[in-house]
């Protein structure tokens, strides 16, 4: 949250999302608008949108609004249908597992065309928060630039084996979540981890890692397709990055950077062959199978009828083939044409700042990189200031010539054509 008197500069497609929140809380007697947190997010508004609010008691929860628009083809809840709509809600409310972030009231506004969630606070963040040492509420533009800091293997292993677990589940009830599974993504309570967030995969969002799950996709043979588990290649993101604190940022592991041997094995197994390795194969690696997580491995979830018809309803419509269909964003989220209006802007692609992730920045490389771009635009601009036809220093000794005639002064440039400015390029990745 930004300090007491500082105010964050928000977007008008920002501000739209704060009257949108302060419109529905009119309607909740025992809730109030808190903080609004719109930077702690991957995904830009419209798209999804974070809200403190706070009970007549004082308990602070997490508001978030989805908009129910810009999904990709692989979106298969009939959002026209009420049926359909009302049982994707029980399925998000009832869902009960000792390795997923309980969801408090799921809620789907018509009228605005929103999914509206709500949940605890988590205070000490998310999975990724952890490793850079940040606050869970700060902007994701600056709490994560740079490196973060490796986990112990004796937490990787536990947080792995919690992570493995709620995917299992998630899987045993067709829930379409793995391809959007990423440590910010993953909140951490007690020293536990719990995979929060598993909404996105109903409403069909463009995963993080799709540019990566899409070469993978691509890279295997067609024979070896039907068994492509997006799940396994994410976790392996996600294990990659507790071990070394920074994103892998690729499709393929390459040499593995110096790790704990076991979590070293571990990564190699989990991409020596993607097209055959399942969520189940994970857990009998060593360095998960050796965890005992006591009564919580038993855990085997609860989920209400409504909400399992919708998503075996789902499953049986899916096609490991569509796996393409799935990565491509839907026509409606195509860049609009050159002669479309400002407001249309708002609407960017849910993936705006879900590139592939990329190498994380090195504060002192950066300052130095400004430190040169100043000084030579201080050069530049000292030449420009130089009389006009001064001689410049040729390359190479020129023939030889008559003198030229003097160099009349240039006419002024005339006025560049107004236009509007340049979009801002997007932050640079990290998880959320």
């Amino acid at each position: 949250m930004p300090k007491k008197g500082e105010k964050e500069e928000t977007t008008p497609a920002q501000e739209s999302e704060i009257l949108l929140a302060r419109n529905y809380l009119r309607s909740a007697i025992y809730l109030k608008l808190n903080q609004p947190l719109l930077h702690i997010g991957l995904r830009p508004c419209p798209d999804k949108a974070f809200f403190s609010v706070k009970t007549d008691q004082g308990q602070e929860q997490l508001m978030t609004l989805l908009s129910l628009q810009g999904g990709t083809s692989s979106c298969r809840v009939q959002l026209d249908s009420k049926t359909q709509r009302q049982r994707m809600r029980q399925a998000l409310v009832t869902m009960r597992h000792a390795s997923i972030f309980p969801i408090l009231h799921a809620e789907i506004w018509d009228e605005k065309d929103r999914l509206v969630v709500f949940r605890h606070i988590s205070p000490k963040g998310s999975l990724r928060d952890n490793m850079f040492k940040a606050k869970w509420h700060h902007p994701v533009a600056k709490k994560y630039s740079g490196y973060g800091e490796p986990l112990s293997e004796k937490k990787i292993a536990k947080y792995g084996r919690q992570i493995l677990e709620g995917l299992n589940f998630l899987e045993s009830k067709y829930f379409p979540f793995g391809p959007h599974l990423h440590s910010g993504n993953v909140m951490v309570i007690d020293g536990n981890c719990l995979i929060s967030d598993v909404e996105v995969g109903l409403l069909g969002k463009r995963p993080r890692y799709a540019s990566i799950l899409e070469k993978k996709w691509n890279a295997l043979p067609e024979d070896a397709r039907e068994n492509f588990n997006p799940s396994v290649i994410c976790f392996g993101h996600v294990l990659f990055e507790m071990a070394m604190g920074y994103e892998l940022g690729v499709a393929d592991l390459g040499n593995v950077p110096p790790c704990p041997p076991r979590v070293r094995e571990a990564l190699q197994i989990i991409f020596s062959d993607p097209g055959t390795m399942t969520v189940a194969s994970c857990l009998s690696i060593p360095l998960f199978a050796d965890v005992s997580l006591g009564a919580a491995a038993r855990d085997k979830g609860e989920l209400d009828p409504e909400g399992k018809r919708l998503l075996k309803k789902i499953a049986r419509s899916a096609d490991a083939a569509e796996i393409g269909n799935f990565l491509t964003p839907a026509p409606s989220l195509e860049n609009s044409s050159s002669g479309a209006s400002s407001s249309a802007s708002a609407a960017a692609p849910s993936d705006a700042v879900y590139e592939e992730p990329s190498e994380p920045i090195d504060k002192e490389e950066a300052k130095r990189q400004r430190r040169a771009e100043r000084r030579a635009k201080h050069r530049q601009s000292r030449s420009d200031l130089a009389p006009v036809g001064a001689p410049a220093a040729p390359a190479a000794p020129p023939a030889p010539a008559a003198p030229p005639a003097p160099a009349a002064p240039p006419a002024p440039a005339p006025p560049a054509a107004a236009g509007p400015p340049p979009p801002a390029p997007p932050p640079p990745p990290a998880g959320g």
